[in-house]
Formats: structure tokens, sequence, C-alpha cells
């Protein structure tokens, strides 16, 4: 895959991220991540597989998250091997730095 189409792929994967956000459904959240993925919030808490990511969402966006947006702007992509390439997302949140953010646009964040 040349540069260019992998951008685009990672541009839409992380577009689709963002819609699933939008939905403010955990189940669909986690349904990105794979069955042993692991996560670290902004907050700090870990979630080891999607069992658990879903249940960390779902409480998340039923409460302080709910009706939460967020919109994911990819800067940069480089190539870290012949296969793999490594997005650069931009942070537009004022929270804990990590790999991809987004803003908090509930009055209880």
């Amino acid at each position: 895959m040349n540069m260019g189409a992998a951008e685009s792929s990672v541009t839409a994967f992380f577009g689709k991220l963002a819609d699933t956000w939008n939905t403010n459904d955990g189940t669909a959240f986690a349904g990105f991540f794979t069955e042993d993925g692991s996560l670290i919030n902004p907050f700090g808490e870990r979630a080891d597989g999607r069992a658990a990511l879903t249940a960390m969402y779902t409480e998340y966006f039923g409460g302080m998250l709910h009706g939460t947006t967020t919109s994911i702007n990819l800067t940069t992509l480089r190539a870290i091997g012949m296969t793999t390439r490594s997005p650069t997302p931009i942070r537009r949140s004022t929270r804990p730095t990590a790999t991809w953010s987004w803003p908090c646009t509930s009055s209880t964040c």
C-alpha cells in the first residue's frame, strides 16, 4: 500500500471511530479493539480486553461522557516498516497526553 492509500485508510478508520464515539455506544466503541486489546484512558484507568472496554465506556457514555462528541484530524502518517503505518492524530483536548483524544463537550467533564 502506498502512503496515499494508507493515509486514506487511516483517515477513514479514525472517521468511523469518531462517528461511533458520537453515538455514545460503549459496545460499538469497544468493537474497534481486538478481543485482547487494552486501553489506558486520559484518566489513567486501564481496561484489558473488549469486554472491559465495553463495560468502561458503557458506564462513561451513560454518565460523565453522555452526549459528548469528538473529531479526529490526522496530522501525519509515517512509515515505520514495510507494512506498518503510525498515525499521529491532532489532539483537541486539554486532558493528559494520549495517542488520540477527544474534546469534552459536556458540562460534566
